[in-house]
């Protein structure tokens, strides 16, 4: 469910569905996900990109994508940029996560992770890592998620 939250966040920000292409920019209507999972061996591999839907839909696509990663069945890459790529660390309260970005492109896509959920009285608090090209983002936008997915968090427990 923090994946669909997340997810609905950033598809609500122009910022995170910007893309460089070549010298021009492009504005998606909506971005999906790429996700890691991890291998009964311990090893992890990326999912296939789920598309961002309503929330019983995604969370559905997500299962499925997650029990094909698991699985022994190779999963075809797909070179997409319309995509956010999130992870997490639920065993581990997190200050920051450095991402992996190819350098050899204009890599522009944002990552998102969020480690342990912790309560505190009535509420749920967890740490969220976020990384961004800051030509297309910065604290404005960063802000305005953080702002957003309280928003989103704070319905769905309604």
């Amino acid at each position: 469910m923090v994946t669909w939250a997340v997810m609905k966040a950033v598809n609500s920000i122009d910022a995170f569905r910007l893309r460089i292409q070549g010298d021009k920019l492009a504005l998606y209507n909506s971005v999906g996900v790429s996700f890691s999972a991890l291998k009964p061996d311990n090893s992890y591999c990326y999912t296939s990109i789920v598309e961002f839907d309503e929330m019983l839909p995604f969370l559905n696509e997500f299962q499925k994508a997650k029990k094909v990663a698991e699985s022994d069945l190779i999963i075809n890459y797909e070179d997409r940029d319309d995509v956010i790529y999130i992870t997490c660390v639920p065993m581990a309260r997190i200050t920051s996560v450095v991402n992996p970005m190819r350098l050899d492109i204009q890599d522009c896509i944002p990552r998102i992770c969020w480690g342990k959920y912790e309560a505190q009285g009535d509420q749920f608090l967890i740490d969220v890592s976020v990384q961004v090209h800051h030509s297309l983002a910065d604290g404005l936008h960063i802000g305005a998620l953080f702002q957003n997915l309280h928003e989103i968090s704070e319905e769905i427990v309604k």
